[in-house]
């Protein structure tokens, strides 16, 4: 069916006689000026479907003419359609047909197709979406006013950062602001507060903030985002997590809450922590993807987060609970199933996105996503392991304390290593099916926001870990500030910019030929007989409190 423009929402009189109408109800200006009464607006429903099957009728057999016409000519050459010729299931003779160039489209609509197609399309292959939940929720619900808003400023943003086009960033602007008060809008409602498109609105506010990525109060508004979310999941109350569409909006919502607890050291609320139980038990029953587990293990290393920066457990304490969680973490890693599978190849070409020719090859880039957040919350506990070992090293001078740091600076290179090695998958340049070398120079090469979306801040903490050298470092400024200029994520420049500015000394990295192995782990009980005091510690994170990955 053809598109006939947007239908006007002008009274009868007003279309009859061309003038603009102010659709005042119950009736228009114009009207009233002219003293006659005014016919009413039409319902916009009705007006969506036009029948017109006699007329397409008649224009397709007046190409068919026009078809079998120019199969005639040698010299006739399609111009504004396409050629194509295919091979008939019935038939072996090969049919000839031609498609349109393009549909035409507005902005507005090709905003809304960049965020569907980086944000929500493609279930399958090397570079997706993460709302999965987002089909359902267009299917199920009309979708609010200050969602559409929210998609039309990312859109527009993602656009502009890639064209590099000013005039995109003053729409995406506009349409933000407009998302913002049409959001504000709904949670003055008691019914609208309530609706998923309304939740989904302000994650969706979250990722433009991200791609904008201000260098002053860009995470803060991040944050204030998510604390609004929090006040909505509490009013929504535990029926939200009967139905997938509020399932997985919920769990989105409290990763990300964990992801700014561990950095802030701030607490989940109980009320949270409960729907993230009875959440976790749900999504058991039904998936035994232990991706989940990882999220659960996430929580409890934001309780250790907590209690270790308010000094409300002695060192003993931090190491028990630390090892424990690590441990567990790397039962997960060893009995993963078999789709987390990925292979580790070596390249002699020189590239930029490869760290030292090594680079993985994953299934799907939602298994790439998940080890990243496997590493990276493993790197933060081995990095608190790693600096409570220091603190006693200094304090009793004992050799089994430094064999046990030897062994966590091990396992923090391995981590670091497989999230360097990460790397080209997620910008796009392999794939599980085809494995090509390629630069940002390539002319036509289009980083995936999807799969960049992932990787920045996973870069960024590897970047920063005390053993970084100076060639990692370099290495994780050089993607970061392509995923900003080429993927259109500014925050890939804000990150790049606090690597070079980081005061971290670079440590020569231990023997690239080590690999940790499940011997290599750490023994709680050697670490207990070696505590001989009670005594509270203090430790810094602030050079690695980064996100785990979105």
């Amino acid at each position: 069916m053809g598109f006939r423009g947007q239908p006007s929402k002008s009274c009868h009189a007003c279309r009859q006689r061309k003038t603009r109408c102010d659709q005042l109800k119950p009736g228009c200006t114009q009207c009233k000026r002219a003293n006659r009464e005014c016919p009413g607006y039409r319902v916009e429903g009705e007006i969506v479907f036009k029948h017109e099957t006699s007329k397409v009728e008649q224009r397709c057999k007046a190409k068919k003419k026009n078809i079998s016409r120019n199969l005639t000519s040698d010299n006739d050459k399609p111009s504004k359609q396409e050629f194509y010729v295919c091979k008939s299931r019935n038939q072996k003779e090969f049919v000839p047909f031609f498609l349109p160039a393009s549909i035409p489209t507005s902005c507005e609509d090709r905003a809304i197709g960049l965020f569907i197609s980086n944000f929500v399309n493609g279930k399958n292959g090397p570079s997706r979406g993460h709302m999965e939940y987002f089909e359902d929720l267009a299917r199920t619900e009309a979708l609010s006013e200050g969602l559409v808003a929210a998609m039309k400023a990312v859109g527009y943003a993602v656009c502009a950062h890639r064209l590099n086009a000013p005039s995109m960033i003053q729409r995406a602007r506009h349409q933000y602001v407009q998302a913002l008060q049409l959001t504000n809008k709904a949670l003055q409602d008691p019914v609208d507060v309530k609706k998923n498109s309304t939740i989904v609105g302000i994650i969706v506010l979250g990722i433009y903030e991200t791609i904008i990525g201000k260098k002053s109060g860009s995470h803060s508004d991040w944050i204030h985002h998510f604390n609004g979310a929090v006040a909505l999941i509490k009013m929504r109350g535990p029926e939200q997590l009967t139905n997938p569409i509020g399932l997985g909006v919920f769990v989105t919502v409290c990763r990300n809450l964990l992801i700014a607890g561990i950095k802030h050291a701030v607490a989940l609320p109980s009320h949270l922590r409960d729907y993230m139980n009875i959440a976790l038990e749900i999504i058991r029953k039904d998936d035994l993807n232990p991706s989940f587990d990882i999220i659960y293990c996430m929580m409890q290393f934001g309780d250790l987060r907590v209690d270790s920066f308010n000094k409300t457990i002695c060192d003993k304490e931090i190491l028990r609970r630390s090892i424990e969680l690590d441990n567990k973490l790397e039962d997960i890693c060893l009995n993963h199933p078999s789709n987390w599978e990925y292979r580790t190849f070596k390249t002699d070409k020189i590239s930029p996105l490869i760290f030292k020719g090594y680079y993985h090859i994953y299934s799907d880039l939602r298994i790439a996503q998940v080890w990243n957040m496997f590493r990276t919350l493993r790197i933060m506990i081995n990095q608190m392991i790693y600096d409570v070992l220091n603190r006693l090293i200094k304090e009793y001078n004992h050799p089994r304390y430094i064999c046990q740091v030897t062994k966590v600076s091990h396992t923090l290179f391995d981590l670091q290593h497989d999230i360097l090695y990460s790397v080209p998958q997620f910008i796009g340049v392999f794939s599980s099916q085809n494995v090509r070398e390629i630069s940002y120079n390539e002319r036509g090469f289009r980083v995936p926001m999807s799969g960049t979306w992932y990787l920045c801040r996973p870069l960024w903490l590897a970047a920063l870990l005390h053993n970084s050298t100076q060639e990692i470092k370099d290495f994780a400024v050089y993607n970061l500030r392509n995923i900003s200029k080429i993927g259109g994520i500014r925050e890939g420049d804000s990150l790049a910019d606090s690597i070079e500015s980081s005061s971290l000394p670079c440590k020569k990295p231990p023997d690239p030929y080590y690999k940790t192995k499940t011997d290599a782990r750490i023994d709680i009980s050697s670490v207990e007989d070696l505590i001989f005091s009670e005594k509270v510690h203090s430790y810094d994170l602030s050079q690695i409190e980064g996100d785990v990955g979105d």
